[in-house]
């Protein structure tokens, strides 16, 4: 199942200025379904998207006062859901068309493009992007109506180096994704245009947007960053001493400061990817940070 842990910070914003708030970390429910989960909101409905396939929706305010319920089940649904300008992203709901659904799953409309093998979403400020077998497809809306733009990789992609998960600071249309074992993609939603670079044995990358550099944890602790530009990697600084046994680290980014789990060592670190990859900070922690995600935003 999913345990649901209200993780005690948010913000909203009001366009010209932001409020932040803050309250006590607290479990907000569980659901129970099997697989790995991703998870997607609006201000209204959170989609829970499980490994099985199966997708449940859950109401914003009954989840904020910690009393989820079980969800409605979305049928149709074969990738995760991603809930969107009012409506529902719905990849796969009919072979390799993308729905576009209410938020009580009614079928609204199909995009007029296709997304055959959907696997990693993210959400920027230019739309709701999907990996597929043969690039990605960017979904915009205006003025209620969506449209989708096709973003292919404009070469050939062996299965195992296409992108399936994608990372990125929230908002960003600037997307990492790593190229199988040895790679990565540098997703620019805006060019739109993708860039391979040749990392070496890769186990987590991010970036923080536009201007700023891939960074690279590697397999061997070493976190590195590549010029986006001309994948030329401009610095490298050891980090990890040992691989764990559990999930491979993540890189968590801001627009100033990346942050990266070390689960052997029970740390989490603070890198300022602007000085060469300083580690600015170090949090010791009393248990193994096995899984690390951003939370608030």
């Amino acid at each position: 199942g999913t345990e649901i842990v209200d993780g005690g910070a948010w913000t909203v914003d009001h366009g010209d200025h932001v409020h932040h708030y803050r309250a006590k970390i607290r479990r907000a429910g569980r659901v129970g379904s099997t697989g790995p989960v991703r998870a997607h909101s609006d201000p209204v409905v959170t989609a829970l998207s499980f490994g099985d396939g199966s997708v449940r929706l859950l109401d914003r305010e009954a989840l904020e006062d910690a009393r989820p319920g079980a969800g409605r089940v979305l049928p149709g649904a074969t990738a995760p859901v991603v809930p969107y300008k009012g409506h529902l992203i719905v990849p796969g709901a009919a072979g390799d068309r993308v729905e576009i659904r209410a938020r009580d799953g009614r079928p609204v409309s199909s995009l007029n493009q296709t997304c055959s093998e959907p696997r990693g979403t993210a959400l920027t400020r230019r739309g709701v992007v999907l990996g597929c077998a043969d690039g990605a497809l960017l979904i915009s809306e205006g003025s209620g109506a969506f449209t989708a733009r096709k973003i292919p990789y404009g070469t050939s992609v062996a299965p195992a180096e296409r992108a399936v998960e994608f990372r990125h600071r929230a908002g960003s249309t600037t997307l990492a994704a790593r190229a199988g074992r040895n790679a990565a993609w540098i997703l620019d939603v805006t060019g739109p245009s993708w860039k391979r670079i040749d990392t070496g044995p890769v186990t987590a990358v991010n970036t923080a947007g536009e201007g700023t550099p891939l960074l690279a944890l590697g397999a061997d602790g070493h976190l590195s960053a590549y010029d986006p530009a001309t994948g030329r990697r401009t610095s490298r600084t050891p980090l990890l001493s040992r691989a764990s046994s559990g999930p491979a680290p993540v890189i968590e980014t801001d627009t100033g400061r990346a942050y990266v789990n070390d689960p052997a060592g029970r740390a989490v670190y603070e890198i300022d990817f602007n000085d060469r990859l300083r580690r600015a900070r170090t949090f010791s922690l009393d248990f193994t940070p096995s899984h690390m995600v951003e939370t608030g935003r």
